[in-house]
């Protein structure tokens, strides 16, 4: 696949945060050009005993999902380390997967 190419690929961007700061998140995307974003409410499923155990507080998330080009996915993946500090433990995860059975152009 040419550079070209690669960078009109289509991925679904996730993040899992807490409750809250889903619309801030989404808000970052729509900066970083993501496409389509929907910000969905999320709920763990974990014991309180496990959640205790782990150091996790509240199960209620938000649960962000965009559709962007590898470039403007990349960008955001970095702003959610630097703004958001999802590299620290329970502050949240966000990861991309390759969509390969869309049609259509991302700019």
């Amino acid at each position: 696949m040419t550079k070209e190419n690669e960078s009109r690929r289509i991925l679904l961007f996730v993040a899992v945060a807490s409750r809250g700061q889903g619309e801030k998140i989404a808000t970052y995307c729509a900066a970083c050009s993501a496409k389509i974003r929907l910000v969905a409410l999320g709920r763990g499923t974990a014991s309180q005993e496990i959640l205790n155990y782990l150091g996790l507080g509240d199960t209620e998330k938000d649960v962000v999902l965009c559709t962007a080009s590898r470039p403007c996915a990349q960008k955001m993946l970095q702003g959610m380390r630097e703004k958001f500090c999802m590299e620290k433990p329970g502050r949240g995860i966000a990861f991309t997967v390759p969509v390969s059975s869309v049609v259509g152009r991302v700019s």
